[in-house]
């Protein structure tokens, strides 16, 4: 795991529109790659709004130079679904949140980051999509995790479906983190 030198991504729109949240992230992951391969890309497609009953990625880019192509799937990391489900609830019917925060430690963040990855995998969102370089993007929004916690949770980040995406990206506390 890494942090990628790029700039840190702009603070978030205020929006209750998720196709604006996914957008948001996917132009910032644009830009750092732009930036990083010394290219240009540009949004293309977006698979998954065409085809909703398909397992499909968010959004396809290409490389306007070298014409390549690049399948990203988005998706947001939480400590867990039930644990999500349980915050949306509480939020729904009281209009406000309060919990306790779980600090995790590095074993457990590599757990359920591999967990959480081989889950998303196992969806087949690439399936169609062989040929295209394939990355898949997350927002962390698993309170009380910050970049340092990630970077010591590489050790035990062990997924099983690694070979079936090219790249995992990870932003947390607006930077981009290379997962692998």
């Amino acid at each position: 795991m890494k942090v990628i030198d790029c700039s840190e991504q702009v603070e978030q729109p205020l929006t209750d529109a998720e196709d604006d949240l996914v957008k948001f992230d996917i132009e910032y992951l644009v830009e750092c790659l732009s930036r990083l391969r010394k290219t240009a890309f540009e949004i293309v497609d977006r698979p998954d709004v065409g085809e909703r009953n398909l397992p499909q990625p968010d959004y396809l880019i290409k490389d306007k130079q070298m014409g390549g192509f690049v399948a990203i799937e988005h998706i947001r990391f939480f400590e867990s679904q039930e644990r999500r489900k349980s915050e949306a609830s509480q939020v729904k019917q009281s209009g406000l949140y309060c919990g306790l925060v779980h600090f995790p430690t590095s074993e457990e963040i590599g757990k359920r980051l591999s967990e959480f990855f081989d889950k998303k995998i196992n969806k087949r969102q690439f399936k169609g999509f062989a040929k295209c370089e394939r990355i898949l993007l997350a927002r962390n929004r698993w309170l009380g995790i910050n970049i340092n916690k990630f970077l010591e949770a590489e050790h035990y980040f062990k997924p099983q479906r690694r070979s079936d995406c090219d790249h995992f990206y990870l932003i947390v506390a607006r930077q981009l983190l290379e997962v692998f």
